[in-house]
């Protein structure tokens, strides 16, 4: 028996003494007020909600005169502005390459340009933050009618004063720019990653390759055409990339070719199941800002093994997303069509698809918003382990050497307040397919406090995960449901492109015809042409072990932490250098390959077409 170990100061659990049902306490923050800005000389980056963009002089100009535009964020000087009260809740904004003040060439009217001019006392000078502390609202002539606005997406568009409605164009993130001391890369080669942010972890925020970082953000081209000597061989050496990836491969197809642990923010669309047979992923994929995907279009792939996680899971937003998926897939793919999603994972290229696209892989936390349609119950999906295999291509585990991880949901543009809902919730999960079951109770003794969340105003909703030893293969999943405070015309403008949103066609990866030829898809074509009676036999015999593998029930929830709520996010750790996860070989995998090899061996009389060494030996592949 699972027994709990409740500490009354912090909330210590033997978490798997818990695996299912909602709290019945209430976890409620009390709406709060509005996040302030920091006043006191701090440096700051101004980022678009909209656009995702930095505040910047054109072309880091150091000239009077010269526009203010948005460009991509990338920790340079020139996109610091440092906060600097002026009197009561008017301030300077003080670049800090140029030394010249955020000015507005003219009177508090729509069109009005923003340009850079030498600092003194006149108003144009003059901005404050608004009743929410996200906007920068012009004070010219004792003013407060105009705030700046972005009039699209694309970099060096100019600024200009537009009247204030609060709306997403008009709301500036304050993000504190010592951030930018998380900067690095892992070399100068094309093919290496670069970063200008770091996630609560210490892990890269939003990487991008060096490719991009000298080509002024564009589209990656596919890694073996800019390393040719890997096409044949998928070995990436200098002077391709500089970093020291490894190597994951599977008995059909391979490599995974991998990095070290990242994490990526940006809108999400479910994409499909693999097919039976095969490793059972889920597979996401994402179009993060200073998005690093390959090849055309900018996508990256996002993916985790389903017999490891959420077949474990059973919270009502996950139970109800696995269902969509086995029964209805494109209601799925309607259900989450471009949601915000924050994932931890580790970094690769898949070169058991002939593009090497990039992938996270596997995902090691994933906080998805699964419902946006009703701010006052914002409802997102959450998982956090540290452990993972990379399915069908693969025969390894990845398991990362931390006993905590940390995921920050992202502050919704132009809110006031937030409130943590009582049915927020988190379980406790262990991966019963790598384990036997007999042996856990052995999992029973294992002690970590619940999830630590904590509200930071204006920042985001930060949730603070403890976990056991990787080789427990345990993890947390739940939901959390938040409750956003909002000015009626923001909210209006929110719903109206959440609705729209929601009524567009799901997006789908193109299926070109190098798609069709992966791995996975040859393998389903091959059970596909047996006859119905033989695919159903094929079919027992091989998801059997994932069906025994399913524990008997869920269990109570724990009990909840207290919600705590700080004035701003802690600096992230600097590390000495990205965390690479561990491999070790994973059992399961291998038995899996191997069962399947046997049943098409015997399934096609040892004649598999397209594979003519397969049956040869045992274990022995293409």
């Amino acid at each position: 028996m699972f027994t709990h170990n409740v500490d009354k100061q912090v909330g210590w659990i033997a978490i798997f003494s818990s695996l299912g049902v909602a709290i019945a306490a209430a976890i409620v923050l009390a709406a709060a007020a509005p996040a302030q800005v920091q006043t006191d000389d701090t440096a700051v980056n101004l980022v678009s909600a909209a656009s995702g963009k930095c505040l910047q002089p054109i072309n880091q100009s150091h000239n009077q005169g010269d526009a203010v535009v948005q460009q991509t964020c990338n920790g340079s000087a020139a996109q610091q502005w440092t906060v600097h009260a002026v009197s009561g809740t008017k301030f300077h904004l003080i670049n800090k390459d140029s030394s010249l003040c955020l000015d507005a060439r003219g009177n508090a009217v729509d069109g009005t340009p923003i340009q850079q001019w030498p600092c003194n006392q006149i108003s144009n000078e003059n901005w404050g933050f608004g009743n929410s502390h996200d906007l920068l609202m012009s004070e010219v002539s004792d003013t407060s009618s105009h705030c700046i606005a972005t009039p699209g997406n694309q970099d060096g568009l100019p600024m200009a004063l537009r009247r204030c409605n609060g709306g997403p164009s008009q709301v500036w993130r304050t993000e504190h720019a010592s951030s930018v001391n998380c900067a690095g890369s892992s070399g100068s080669s094309p093919l290496d990653l670069a970063w200008t942010n770091c996630d609560q972890n210490g892990f890269p925020f939003n990487p991008k390759m060096q490719y991009q970082v000298a080509n002024g953000g564009s589209v990656l081209l596919d890694p073996t055409s800019l390393c040719p000597a890997a096409t044949s061989s998928h070995i990436f050496r200098s002077p391709c990339v500089a970093w020291p990836v490894t190597y994951d491969n599977g008995l059909w197809c391979g490599p995974h070719v991998n990095y070290f642990a990242v994490t990526y923010q940006g809108p999400t669309y479910w994409w499909q199941k693999s097919a039976w047979g095969t490793d059972s992923d889920y597979n996401f994929f994402m179009y993060p800002s200073n998005t690093i995907g390959t090849p055309h279009p900018p996508k990256l792939e996002i993916e985790f093994d389903s017999e490891e996680t959420i077949n474990y899971f059973h919270s009502p937003l996950w139970t109800r997303f696995h269902d969509m998926v086995d029964n209805d897939n494109s209601a799925a793919q309607a259900y989450i069509n471009g949601q915000t999603a924050v994932v931890t994972s580790l970094f690769g290229l898949d070169c058991g698809h002939s593009s090497c696209g990039s992938e996270e892989h596997p995902a090691y936390t994933m906080a998805v918003d699964m419902d946006d349609s009703n701010l006052n119950d914002d409802q997102w999906g959450v998982f956090a382990r540290n452990w993972g295999d990379e399915g069908f291509c693969a025969s390894q585990e990845h398991t990362l050497p931390l006993s905590g991880l940390k995921m920050l949901i992202p502050w919704l543009p132009g809110a006031t307040a937030v409130s943590v809902l009582p049915n927020t919730h988190f379980n406790g999960f262990v991966n019963f397919s790598n384990l036997e079951v007999a042996n856990a109770d052995a999992h029973s003794n294992v002690t970590v406090p619940s999830p630590q969340i904590t509200v930071v105003n204006g920042e985001g909703i930060l949730i603070d995960f403890t976990l056991p030893d990787p080789s427990m293969e345990m993890g947390w999943e739940g939901e959390m449901h938040l409750q956003w405070t909002l000015p009626p015309a923001v909210r209006s403008a929110l719903n109206a492109r959440t609705a729209a949103r929601r009524a567009a066609a799901p997006v789908r990866p193109a299926e070109d015809e190098e798609e069709k030829e992966k791995p996975e898809n040859r393998i389903a074509d091959l059970f596909a042409r047996l006859p119905a009676q033989q695919q159903a036999a094929l079919r027992a015999r091989l998801t059997a072990p994932s069906a025994a593998a399913q524990p008997a029930a869920a269990r109570p929830s724990p009990p909840m932490r207290p919600v705590l709520t700080v004035a701003k996010l802690p600096a992230p750790p600097r590390l000495a250098r990205p965390v690479v996860p561990q491999a070790v070989t994973n059992p399961r995998l291998v038995q899996k390959n191997e069962a399947v090899r046997r049943a098409l061996c015997e399934a096609y009389k040892s004649n598999v077409p397209g594979y003519p060494s397969l049956c040869a030996a045992a274990g022995r592949g293409r």
